[in-house]
């Protein structure tokens, strides 16, 4: 999980603490445990996992959410389930997506990211995970 992903995840929970909501088991053993190490001497950012490790950075951990806020649109435009309006084909998701993802990813030009490259991105073995039209904060790359 990137320091992205946690810095949400630690957000939602400072949310929880605020509300009083009561803590789940493992929650205080997270706690506990973070809490501990801290006062073991080691470094806040690295033991709740803000520290991005060698060869991370954070623009590789932002263009990953990026693409997980368009792999979810096409998931959802070419899923088969929704009844609602009729599915479309990737290539078709892709051109419709390609507007998003420019602006997403900086490219008011549309040079770089058009309807081929995304629909590439798309079929990447490494993006397999941000295919899944439903999807939780408890997934990698989650979005939202």
């Amino acid at each position: 999980m990137n320091p992205l992903d946690i810095r949400r995840k630690l957000a939602a929970f400072a949310e929880l603490l605020k509300a009083r909501t009561p803590l789940r088991e493992d929650q205080f053993q997270y706690l506990s445990e973070a809490f501990s190490r801290i006062a073991d001497g080691e470094d806040a950012n690295e033991v709740l996992g803000l520290k991005y490790k060698r060869g991370q950075k954070k623009s590789d951990a932002k263009a990953r959410q990026n693409w997980s806020v368009v792999m979810h649109m096409i998931a959802a435009l070419i899923d088969k389930d929704e009844g609602e309006v009729a599915a479309l084909s990737v290539d078709e998701a892709c051109e419709k997506v390609m507007p998003i993802a420019q602006s997403l990813f900086g490219d008011p030009t549309g040079k770089m990211y058009d309807a081929v490259y995304i629909r590439k991105v798309w079929y990447k073995p490494e993006y397999a995970h941000l295919r899944a039209v439903y999807r939780n904060d408890e997934d990698a790359d989650f979005p939202y």
